[in-house]
């Protein structure tokens, strides 16, 4: 159902539908850089709850797992537990313990009493993200290959992102339109018009070991001009940019649509930091837009 066709208000009338309502939104992309915001509401007479769903909360949440647990006018009923919008539970307690779930992942919860199943009043939702399975073991390999994009801006599992822009297609992201090996490659991205200062950080998991020095990194890079410049780095967390990066050196491709092969050793970082990071910056692009590709990253232990 199309509600309005530019900013504003609109409203539907579901008084003549049954059963339980799903309401979603999407964009035809002709957004600004700004985005959108969606707020919604619904309302209606004579709606009568059997058994209000109140107070859910999510706790002990794990890698693969989360308990709910919410408060009911009838704790005596069943209760639908909808995951995603797709996969549901039935429970006959006021709480539910999720198992099997996966890494790095958001889950959208929406909890209904049996008895008020369709009256779209009485349920109470919430989301949360599972963490990370935060650690990388060596020898480790990322090829940017056989991941899922159709949602969207993705990297690989618990890589995490910095940006200073709003801009959200040139944030980093895999992308298969170049690659070294198919069908993937990091994108990263600089643009003209972005103030001086302007950074795009991708940065890899954390890395379990006592000592990094002792470690290198081999990459292929590859850019569609040449004289685009990136930095290898360490960062301190993935959440701070302000005195949380420490470049270890720079690449600047020397011609353009060619592979070239980088090689970074760590053996001159004492920091305490554990998260290797590329990064691209707008004072190093000469002025120009930049576009970097990076595939085929290995991370090694010296022997």
């Amino acid at each position: 159902i199309l509600v309005n066709n530019a900013a504003g208000n609109g409203s539907i009338n579901v008084s003549s539908q049954t059963g339980y309502i799903s309401i979603k939104f999407h964009t035809d992309g002709s957004v600004t850089y700004s985005g959108f915001e969606l707020h919604w509401s619904i309302s209606g007479t004579g709606l009568s709850c059997n058994n209000e769903v109140d107070d859910l909360v999510v706790s002990n949440i794990t890698t693969s797992s989360a308990d709910l647990a919410w408060s009911a006018t009838n704790i005596t009923d069943s209760f639908y537990v909808y995951l995603n919008n797709s996969e549901y539970f039935v429970t006959t307690t006021n709480s539910l313990s999720l198992t099997n779930l996966s890494s790095n992942t958001f889950y959208d919860i929406v909890v209904v009493s049996v008895s008020d199943m369709g009256s779209g009043c009485c349920y109470q939702h919430t989301s949360f993200r599972t963490p990370c399975t935060s650690t990388i073991s060596l020898p480790y390999a990322e090829n940017f290959d056989n991941y899922d994009i159709s949602s969207g801006n993705v990297l690989p599992n618990c890589w995490t992102k910095l940006v200073n822009f709003d801009m959200p297609e040139g944030e980093p992201h895999i992308t298969h339109n170049t690659y070294y090996t198919s069908d993937g490659s990091l994108y990263l991205y600089c643009g003209s018009n972005d103030a001086m200062g302007h950074f795009a950080l991708a940065i890899m998991p954390y890395l379990d070991e006592d000592d990094i020095s002792q470690h290198f990194i081999r990459f292929k890079l590859r850019s569609p001009t040449s004289g685009t410049t990136i930095e290898v780095g360490i960062c301190n967390d993935t959440t701070l940019y302000d005195n949380n990066f420490t470049p270890i050196t720079s690449f600047t491709t020397n011609a353009s649509d060619t592979w070239q092969d980088c090689f970074v050793s760590l053996s001159s970082y004492t920091g305490t930091g554990r998260y290797i990071t590329f990064r691209m910056i707008r004072n190093q692009q000469n002025g120009n837009g930049r576009i970097a590709y990076i595939d085929n990253l290995v991370v090694l232990r010296q022997l």
